[in-house]
This record gives C-alpha cells, sequence and structure tokens, in this order.
C-alpha cells in the first residue's frame, strides 16, 4: 500500500488518482517493524520503498508515494499469492526480475504508476513501461537517501544484502488490509 511519507510532523499533500511517472528514489530495509494488523500481530523486517512522481504539489515540490511492504519474496507458485514486494520488483521491472533480489537495482528504476484513493491512502495499484518521450523525475537536490543519513551519523540497521535472503513460507491468504503480509 502506498502511503504519503510520514515523519517530520509536516502534512503531506496526497496526489490524486491517476497515471503518474515515478522513479524509485530510496528502498530501506525496516527491521521487524511492529504491526498495527491484530490479524498479523508478530513484527515484520519490511522494505520502504519511495517513489517521487512527476507531478508537483502546492508548494512546488514533487510528490512522493511509499510503499512498506514485507521483506519477503514469493512469487506465487504452488498456489500462493504473490507477495506485495514480488508484486512491485515483477511492476518494476516489467516481468524479467533480476536474480538475487538487490533493493538496490530498484534504485532509479522509473515505470508509469496507475495510483487509486483508498480512503485517507493514495495506492499504487499498477505499473506500465514509459512511453517514448516520458520524461522519468529525479530526486529532489535536497532529498537524501535513507543510508546516507545514516553515515552523517543517524543509526539504522544493517540491511541484508538480498531480499532472496528473507524468503519464507508464504502466510494464509487473507483480505487486504494495511500490514497484511502479502
Amino acid at each position: 500500500m502506498a502511503q504519503i511519507p510520514q515523519g517530520s510532523g509536516k502534512k503531506f499533500e496526497k496526489p490524486d488518482a491517476g497515471i503518474f511517472i515515478g522513479t524509485i528514489i530510496d528502498a530501506v530495509f525496516l527491521p521487524q517493524v511492529p504491526s498495527k494488523n491484530p490479524q498479523f500481530p508478530e513484527p515484520k523486517d519490511r522494505l520502504r520503498v519511495v517513489w517521487v512522481l512527476d507531478k508537483l504539489d502546492s508548494e512546488g515540490k514533487p510528490f512522493r508515494v511509499m510503499e512498506q511492504p514485507p521483506f519477503r519474496i514469493a512469487d506465487g507458485g504452488n498456489n500462493t499469492k504473490k507477495s506485495r514486494l514480488y508484486e512491485i520488483y515483477e511492476g518494476v521491472f516489467q516481468g524479467a526480475i533480476p536474480v538475487p533480489y538487490e533493493s538496490e537495482d530498484l534504485i532509479g528504476r522509473s515505470n508509469r504508476l496507475f495510483l487509486a484513493k483508498e480512503g485517507e491512502y493514495t495506492n499504487i495499484k499498477g505499473f506500465m513501461p514509459l512511453l517514448p518521450g516520458d520524461v522519468a523525475p529525479k530526486a529532489p537536490a535536497d532529498y537524501v537517501r535513507h543510508k546516507d543519513k545514516k553515515a552523517a551519523g543517524t543509526t539504522a540497521a544493517a540491511k541484508p544484502t538480498t531480499a532472496a535472503a528473507a524468503t519464507s513460507t508464504p502466510a494464509p491468504a487473507a483480505a487486504a488490509q494495511a500490514d497484511s503480509d502479502f
């Protein structure tokens, strides 16, 4: 589920529903994030993926959307549901997914994104290839990747080298929720 970046206390504007060009500007491993979903109470490793869009907000800054799916790759084999992280890789790479699954391979990748509003969230519902003539947005000049903030003195957990290392047995399918296993 794509969400508007939080944490600074600033209220972020949400983009409208529609098709936008987005570029991934960050991928951050988040170890053992506490669950907000009573159906899935266990903390999970997650990967925060941040896109910048080709549309500006009321302050003239590019919109950003993010997702924090569980850090688990499942391709939907053996009658299981694909994990959301696998769906992101599949959409970003338009089919052929590089193995091993390196989160750094996502950085700088651009696609057309189909966004839909669902309650308070703006979610990425689909990935499409860029069309001839599309200009992919770049990270804002003042954007600092999470790993570079760490180098400047902020602490963060070490990230596994590949998402394949986090592959686990799929949990039973459940209704789509903000903190599901998929």
